[in-house]
């Protein structure tokens, strides 16, 4: 009689064994496959806007360079800038004509 329930309990923790391994086959292991193939293609679009924003740093910095070798040319002391009435004078409201 021992021997039958050595056998029963045995039988028994392989079948618990097998349905374990099976639902982890089906849900676990496709979510991980899923986790894995997503994490790439997010490292791969990270990576193109980290690009890009470099890009685009690149091509701000350009006239900021520019605009501080133009000021480094200009004598200040002879610099006159004529400023539009329009934005001159936005505050006042425009001119009464009549």
């Amino acid at each position: 009689m021992d021997n039958l329930a050595l056998t029963d309990f045995s039988s028994r923790n392989a079948r618990i064994d097998q349905h374990i391994t099976n639902i982890l086959g089906k849900t676990v292991m496709p979510m991980f496959n899923a986790l894995i193939a997503t994490s790439g293609e997010h490292r791969r679009e990270l990576i193109e806007l980290r690009e890009d924003i470099e890009n685009v740093e690149r091509t701000l910095r350009r006239p900021h360079r520019r605009i501080s070798t133009l000021e480094e040319e200009i004598p200040t002391d002879r610099v006159r800038i004529s400023i539009p009435w329009t934005v001159r004078n936005w505050r006042r409201g425009a001119p009464e004509h009549g």
